[in-house]
């Protein structure tokens, strides 16, 4: 999901610095040790400290400057600390190193939404999709820079292009019905939604976003009926704050706030 729905509310990242991507000469190493480098920037990473693994991921690059796969790291956690600038040129350098590795494609494409640049994700998600028509992530990628540029209906014919390639991807059915609540349809969203669950393709995100719908719709009680399904009351009356807030948006602002937030690269 484009935004944090089970408990819907926005996540800022810190915007800390981490280590800068160049004029650091490369030092003598061996494949082990920058494997054994990412491996413990794995371990630092999942144990919170963002920037201890970027310097890590670094000193792997240093070791092997041509391995892809310590840069595609350094992307993540780039963008977990919010420095969008070092995420890019990570994304791009292991991009430009093994033009084949999709996820760098879609680490940068993800990068570029953060940025704003919502016509340059677009068409590297494009670029992702020609290569790859089977992933679902290009797909969701590439609809959301299109709901970004405010072209909703073009958005919701590509999400059901991305579910005819990748029919597990939940999120693409999450996303087509929030495309058609911002687009106003929020009955046709509902409809739509509904179904996704009655058919078994759904999950708890799936009634997240049905709340969210009902919520952005001024339908606080079915709102907090289907998001109780799910959450405890303060979490409940946190999101119908927080939709309340989204429905005094003007347009852009709310599309913003509901599809411009990073994704998992999972989705």
């Amino acid at each position: 999901m484009p935004a944090a729905l089970v408990a819907t509310m926005l996540v800022l990242s810190a915007c800390e610095a981490i280590p800068a991507l160049e004029n650091t000469p490369p030092t003598d190493g061996s494949r082990a040790q920058a494997e054994q480098f990412v491996r413990l920037g794995d371990s630092t990473r999942d144990a919170g400290d963002f920037e201890s693994a970027a310097t890590l991921y670094r000193r792997a690059m240093d070791s092997q400057p041509n391995w892809d796969e310590p840069l595609l790291r350094l992307g993540e956690v780039a963008l977990r600390l919010n420095v969008l600038s070092d995420a890019e040129l990570a994304f791009r350098s292991a991009a430009a190193l093994n033009n084949a590795n999709l996820s760098a494609h879609l680490g940068l494409g993800r990068t570029l939404l953060r940025l704003g640049d919502h016509q340059q994700a677009l068409s590297v998600f494009e670029m992702v999709i020609e290569q790859e028509n089977r992933d679902g992530r290009s797909y969701n990628g590439a609809a959301i820079a299109l709901e970004l540029l405010d072209r909703h209906d073009d958005a919701q014919a590509l999400y059901l292009d991305g579910i005819a390639a990748d029919p597990t991807r939940i999120s693409l059915y999450n996303n087509r019905g929030l495309s058609m609540a911002v687009a106003g349809n929020y009955a046709k969203a509902i409809e739509w939604l509904n179904g996704v669950l009655q058919e078994g393709n759904g999950n708890v995100q799936t009634r997240q976003t049905l709340a969210l719908v009902y919520g952005l719709s001024g339908d606080e009680t079915n709102a907090a009926k289907i998001a109780h399904m799910d959450l405890g009351v303060d979490d409940v009356n946190n999101n119908l704050q927080y939709y309340a807030r989204l429905r005094q948006l003007p347009d852009a602002e709310r599309t913003s706030a509901i599809f411009g937030l990073a994704w998992s690269p999972a989705q």
